[in-house]
């Protein structure tokens, strides 16, 4: 599914690619940009296939750039300003780039050319004479984009995506995303850093919809959002859950603020059933669909759509079915499959699963196989699930057990069941370490609702309705009531922040 060639015909067209604080970009200054950049590259770089760093936020021609990158063959990595410098300078050694896009004009690197925002500005809007009958695309086995996400040793790791699995991912998901021929508006949300901006970023341009951009400085000034918001006729919105959150929070998010929204659909976080409950309430008619997948698996693999019979069922909400293209698998710790109902690893096989990890050949090989039963390339989550009457069910990451007192605690499981407790919208446990061990749980909760009680007699109910639900041991000696959760980059919630506040 060529979203360039896709890109090329709405170009045709008179509509409207990216809004952005007041700007916006047509496809054709899409299509201009995108071939001008790639043509830059290959004049400048020839047949290298190097990465190139994008250095930025929500700049309105970052997008431009990646597909200016890609389609030269020089896989993009999208580089937000949140990321710490530290972090920046570590990816910067790791990829060894020959040239920098930075829309900030804030790095000066050594050993590579850079271009900053008025450079790329002016280079992107150069005429170019490309044949768009003869543009050589990019074969399969190449890699489109590389995103860098967080290393068990404090050392970020680079997941390669091909175009192989970025062409599975759109074969399986844009069924889902399809939402008529006609103009339709997308909110676009998050970092480009994280995946699930590709997840929806790609479907929207190969569908000729328009990507409404929001950036960090709304999410710190929910008045600046939801005015922003209001006038968008954004139709779908594709998020965490944590962005939510925040937004709910407001009474006044609601139809007034996102009249025309139709779906929500969640991903990279638990989606909890408070949450959706609070969606279906305030935006009667819209589907509140709940997706799951990992970036090594190119964005998501699974979609179930919520009905307030799975949210008043007593239980976690679930993750979904598989899409089309992808095999999903729950086994033990020796990767024999599991029964329904029982916990285990879940395994994801498919076309949708990438090459590995950049330069590094021994994660790779630790993470993902080549399935000897099917043939497929497969990949070892370290998500624990089961599966139960069609639907899969995330509970926890296999890293997140930890021991107490001499008993093995789930954390995932005294957080969803912190979630379902009535007045709770969101729940962190954080185990907190004295002389190299676990000596006790904090509990960091948000309320979905304000009460007269005074904190304390708060968090006295809090624990004595979680005793009903889970042995004691479970119950966190420590109890934290915050009005938001700090959110990472990729607005998810930050729970390093969060562990902080604890020392």
């Amino acid at each position: 599914m060529n979203v360039y060639s896709r890109i090329i015909e709405h170009a045709k067209t008179g509509r409207t690619a990216i809004k952005y604080r007041g700007e916006s970009r047509s496809y054709a200054q899409v299509c201009r940009a995108m071939l001008s950049l790639s043509g830059y590259l290959k004049e400048r770089y020839g047949g290298d296939d190097t990465p190139v760093l994008l250095y930025g936020h929500k700049e309105i021609d970052l997008i431009p750039c990646m597909l200016g990158c890609s389609l030269a063959g020089h896989p993009y990595v999208p580089i937000d300003i949140t990321f710490p410098q530290s972090r920046l300078l570590m990816v910067v050694e790791e990829i060894r780039p020959r040239l920098i896009m930075d829309f900030t004009g804030q790095l000066r690197p050594e050993g590579c050319d850079v271009l900053y925002k008025d450079q790329i500005t002016e280079m992107l809007a150069r005429n170019t004479d490309a044949d768009t009958e003869r543009i050589a695309f990019p074969d399969g086995e190449d890699v489109c984009y590389i995103l860098f996400t967080s290393g068990s040793t404090g050392r970020p790791k680079g997941v390669e995506i091909q175009f192989s699995n970025l062409d599975a991912y759109m074969e399986d998901f844009c069924p889902l995303f399809y939402a008529g021929e006609g103009e339709h508006t997308v909110l676009n949300s998050l970092s480009y850093s994280f995946d699930v901006s590709a997840g929806y970023i790609y479907p929207s341009l190969y569908y000729g919809y328009t990507l409404h951009s929001v950036d960090k400085r709304m999410f710190e000034n929910l008045g600046e959002l939801f005015e922003d918001l209001k006038g968008s006729g954004v139709r779908t919105v594709m998020s965490t859950p944590s962005i939510m959150d925040m937004c709910v929070v407001s009474a006044k998010f609601g139809r007034e603020i996102l009249p025309d929204v139709e779906r929500f659909i969640f991903c990279g976080e638990i989606l909890t059933n408070e949450l959706a409950r609070t969606l279906k309430a305030r935006f009667g008619g819209a589907a509140v669909i709940n997706t799951y997948g990992p970036t090594e698996a190119t964005i998501l693999v699974t979609e179930v759509t919520i009905t307030d019979g799975m949210i008043g069922a007593g239980r976690s909400l679930p993750i979904g079915h598989p899409l089309p293209g992808t095999v999903l698998r729950v086994v033990d710790e020796q990767g024999n499959p599991l029964p329904p109902r029982e916990k285990g690893q879940l395994q994801i096989l498919g076309r949708q699963c990438g090459p590995g990890y950049f330069k590094r050949p021994d994660l790779t090989a630790k993470a993902f196989f080549q399935d000897a039963d099917t043939g497929l390339r497969g990949y070892n989550t370290g998500d624990i699930c089961y599966f139960d009457e069609g639907e899969y069910y995330f509970c926890h990451r296999n890293d997140f057990q930890i021991k107490l007192n001499g008993y093995r605690i789930e954390l995932g499981d005294i957080e969803n069941n912190l979630t379902r407790l009535p007045y709770v919208s969101r729940a962190a446990v954080i185990p907190v370490s004295e002389g190299g061990k676990t000596a006790y749980l904090a509990a960091f909760v948000v309320l979905s609702e304000q009460t007269e009680s005074t904190p304390v007699k708060q968090q006295i109910a809090i624990k004595k309705d979680l005793g009903q639900l889970v042995a004691s041991y479970m119950v966190p000696r420590k109890v934290i009531l915050k009005s938001e959760f700090p959110l990472n980059t990729n607005l998810k919630t930050d729970r390093k922040a969060l562990e902080a506040e604890l020392h």
